[in-house]
């Protein structure tokens, strides 16, 4: 059995414990992932790992050694029976492994804080499972204020205008508070993630309120509503960008042609070829663009070209 952890060790524990208690298993393909598991990292991966852990179990008909309903067969000292309380232990084991891989990154905060124990004699699942999870939900109050902080003063700005993102980061805090055991009621939500859009396009935001307020709209119809929203707005900025772009090139070649016509008075280019002359006007758009006599097109984001900015600062 692996030595207690020390704190100059912490790092080597998870691979000195997989040495000794599970010889030979990276050899087995059977007790293999289907899916590849990402690394629990924090908070900000969990959900991910959780859902690839839940579907890696259920797909090798695991899931009940988390959630419970798995109990050891009785019988008595028969062959078939001790056969029985081998499989059945070799499918326990092999839950917990596929929980125990995917969490090398936090084992040595997982037990600095008491949520979790190595026990040789028992290895359980749904012990590790739980633990996790408790590990998760328990994080110190500091954290806890800062992520209220940022629900409380979300913006769209804070992410280039990029509602998508928004929209993502507000549901992802939402999630974070309700793993905690601070659940956010819908109506309250919706109300702090319009807030953010304001600065957005107002008349917008206040029709979404009163749809939140006259319950026509849900907490998913929002989520449409703003990737749509989204969607709309940058396909018609795009539209307005290659209309400007096309408006510029025109008034490119109307400049062009004025100065050749000029420089053909003056009688200097009766000796040009036309590829020359092509030269030359590329030369002298080019001199114009470098001297700001051309201005290039500004893209902004926001509804109407115009970089949106709220009063608070982020």
């Amino acid at each position: 059995m692996a030595a207690s952890p020390t704190e100059s060790t912490a790092l080597s524990v998870p691979h000195q414990e997989a040495k000794e208690l599970w010889r030979g298993w990276k050899h087995s393909s059977s007790t293999l992932p289907l899916f590849p598991i990402p690394d629990l990292q924090g908070d900000q991966n969990f959900d991910e790992w959780r859902r690839t852990v839940d579907a890696n179990l259920c797909a090798v008909f695991l899931e009940g050694f988390i959630k419970g309903t798995e109990t050891p067969p009785q019988g008595d000292d028969s062959r078939i029976a001790r056969l029985n309380r081998e499989r059945f232990e070799q499918r326990r084991q092999c839950a917990f492994r596929i929980i125990y891989d995917s969490i090398n990154r936090i084992l040595p905060q997982l037990k600095s804080s008491g949520h979790w124990t190595l026990d040789v004699t028992d290895r359980d699942p749904k012990v590790l499972w739980d633990a996790v999870h408790r590990w998760d939900a328990d994080r110190p109050g500091i954290y806890v204020s800062r992520l209220l902080d940022e629900f409380y003063s979300m913006c769209h700005c804070q992410h280039k205008s990029d509602l998508n993102a928004y929209r993502d980061r507000a549901f992802w805090l939402r999630m974070r508070f309700e793993r905690m055991g601070i659940p956010i009621p819908a109506k309250f939500y919706m109300f702090y993630l319009v807030k953010g859009l304001e600065t957005y396009d107002l008349d917008w935001a206040n029709r979404l309120y009163v749809d939140i307020g006259d319950g026509k709209i849900t907490c998913t119809k929002l989520d449409i509503e703003i990737g749509s929203k989204y969607a709309m707005d940058k396909r018609e900025e795009e539209h307005r960008e290659n209309l400007a772009k096309n408006e510029l090139l025109r008034e490119l070649r109307q400049l062009a042609v004025q100065i050749l016509r000029q420089l053909k008075d003056d009688r200097r280019l009766e000796n040009l070829t036309k590829n020359e002359l092509r030269e030359l006007v590329y030369q002298i758009m080019s001199d114009l663009m470098d001297h700001g006599l051309l201005s290039a097109i500004d893209h902004q984001s926001g509804q109407n070209r115009v970089c949106k900015r709220c009063s608070t600062h982020h």
